[in-house]
């Protein structure tokens, strides 16, 4: 095993990047919809605005730097999690990075990948799960360790994560199918593309503020797990605790 912790500072600042600029292509599409509503305007395939067309190679710029680093962190923290729970995941370490070029599967497998980490970079004895038919397993109680899952630290921060990520994900491949779809002259299908930006932006937002808050409670439920840091130690964030008797 090794720390996650530097890898997670740096993928954790990427992100928040992205969601920085996605701010800022937001309000490019607040700016590009207002402007497809006057009467004089008529919309052609390549007219977006020069501001609206740099914010989309920003962004674009952006999430080239911001992969790397966060797969590169994901298959750290995955193979660090094999070493704390062998044999207890439901996906392979190379599948921490395959999984999200898997089209519409990563929209789930990866969050599957995170949630069994989480659940082998606990504390020792946090949040078992209780013993189903056929006993108990990562992913929870029921026939061969599935069902429902315990309530774990971050689990509210990694769901939002996701909820966020995959709507912003649907959300901007609907308004790229839009804006190629439109005729030229047909202002009212690109206004409804930049109304789904702009969605998509806001998730995109949310996306990667949660998504750094997921980085740094895993990077430090593995690196106090593993002894690579002290709970409350300067520059770790203290871990959840939780309330005794669970």
């Amino acid at each position: 095993p090794t720390p996650a912790g530097g890898l997670g500072t740096a993928a954790s600042i990427l992100l928040g990047g992205v969601a920085g600029l996605a701010l800022l292509r937001l309000v490019a599409d607040f700016d590009l919809y207002g402007d497809l509503g006057n009467a004089w305007i008529v919309y052609l395939d390549d007219d977006f605005g020069e501001f609206w067309g740099v914010t989309v190679i920003l962004l674009g710029i952006g999430f080239l730097a911001a992969i790397p680093v966060f797969l590169t962190w994901f298959h750290r923290v995955r193979m660090n999690a094999e070493a704390l729970a062998p044999g207890r995941h439901r996906q392979s370490p190379g599948m921490a990075i395959g999984a999200w070029f898997i089209p519409v599967a990563n929209w789930w497998i990866p969050k599957q990948i995170t949630d069994d980490i989480i659940g082998a970079s606990e504390p020792p004895g946090a949040a078992q799960p209780p013993a189903g038919p056929y006993g108990s397993g990562p992913y929870g109680s029921g026939p061969y360790g599935y069902g429902p899952q315990p309530h774990r630290p971050g689990n509210g921060t990694v769901t939002a994560w996701w909820i966020t990520w995959v709507a912003s994900s649907v959300t901007s491949a609907l308004a790229w199918m839009l804006l190629s779809s439109a005729d030229d002259g047909d202002v009212g299908q690109a206004r409804t593309a930049v109304l789904m930006f702009i969605l998509s932006d806001l998730t995109l937002i949310a996306a990667g503020i949660c998504g750094l808050m997921a980085v740094r409670l895993i990077s430090t439920l593995q690196d106090v797990r593993l002894g690579f840091a002290r709970p409350g130690m300067p520059g770790t964030p203290m871990p959840p605790q939780r309330p005794p008797g669970w």
